[in-house]
């Protein structure tokens, strides 16, 4: 199966970049863009692949590259934290490339070079291994930041839950931590402007659907069941309203001093919220 993956990978990758590369030969008022960002960019992302490996992986190093299926594990919640990854930051390369003529094609190939190489070292990794799992959701990521461009948002909201103090050492030590381990706590948003449904509706205002799960310290829901069948993982599923902060930004005259206030393009701004699991309602009032 894995052999029939690898070749999937490979072609729908080809095939997008292919496409993008023509794109961008056809777009002829584009400049060029600056061999010295590209550098810069494609520079940094290095950068932090060896810091990371140095700091987190060198120490689980194997020394054996092995695969490891974990497609069915946290409720899918892992796997949509890669899509928001990969999406973002293939956004963000595109923003710091500029509007040139190679940066439909250099922002996701970038993108696809940082996370395969993460990717890659947890292949070579002790508890972990390389993921087709991830390597298709990355690639879904990249694809739907360079095709829809910003038609929808793709927004990250998080609190803090009890469940990171069951399992610190997985979940989390620390609030810093549990930002990006506990998936317990995660809610991963896609943001449509309403004035697309209804005209006479403010640009800045938002509907916005979310996914989270819930009740989950493993990974793997038969491992915990088998640990303490009493807590059984949910999925949840909400509804709700969302400002457009980078719309409003962006209107503001404040010229580049607007990227001061970027990450809030990618938050989910707290709103009254209704939530759909275990075949209940609730009424948030606020929700993060």
């Amino acid at each position: 199966m894995y052999k029939y993956l690898k070749k999937i990978i490979f072609l729908l990758t080809n095939i997008f970049l292919l496409t993008q590369f023509l794109t961008a030969q056809n777009n002829g008022n584009a400049i060029n863009c600056s061999n010295k960002t590209i550098s810069l960019l494609g520079g940094a992302y290095i950068g932090i692949s060896i810091y990371t490996y140095y700091s987190w992986y060198y120490q689980y190093n194997t020394g054996k590259f092995h695969f490891f299926d974990d497609s069915r594990e946290w409720l899918g919640m892992d796997k949509i934290g890669h899509f928001f990854s990969a999406n973002i930051l293939t956004k963000l390369n595109k923003d710091l490339l500029g509007d040139c003529r190679q940066s439909k094609v250099l922002a996701p190939l970038i993108t696809f070079g940082y996370m395969t190489s993460i990717e890659i070292m947890d292949g070579y990794s002790e508890g972990w291994g390389f993921s087709i799992s991830d390597m298709l959701t990355n690639i879904a990521g990249i694809m739907t930041a360079i095709l829809l461009e910003d038609q929808v948002q793709w927004k990250f909201s998080f609190h803090s839950t009890d469940w990171a103090n069951k399992r610190p050492e997985i979940l989390g030590e620390n609030i810093g931590q549990q930002i990006l381990k506990d998936y317990n706590g995660q809610t991963y948003w896609l943001s449509l402007s309403l004035n697309k449904i209804y005209a006479q509706l403010p640009k800045f205002l938002m509907l916005s659907l979310g996914y989270g799960a819930d009740v989950m310290i493993y990974g793997n829901p038969n491992e915990q069941k088998q640990v303490n069948p009493s807590l059984i993982p949910y999925r949840q599923f909400y509804f709700s309203l969302d400002i457009d902060w980078w719309y409003l930004i962006d209107k503001a005259s404040i010229r580049k001093w607007k990227y001061i206030f970027y990450p809030l393009k990618y938050i989910k701004t707290p709103m009254p919220t209704i939530e759909i699991s275990k075949n209940k309602v609730k009424l948030h009032p606020f929700y993060f």
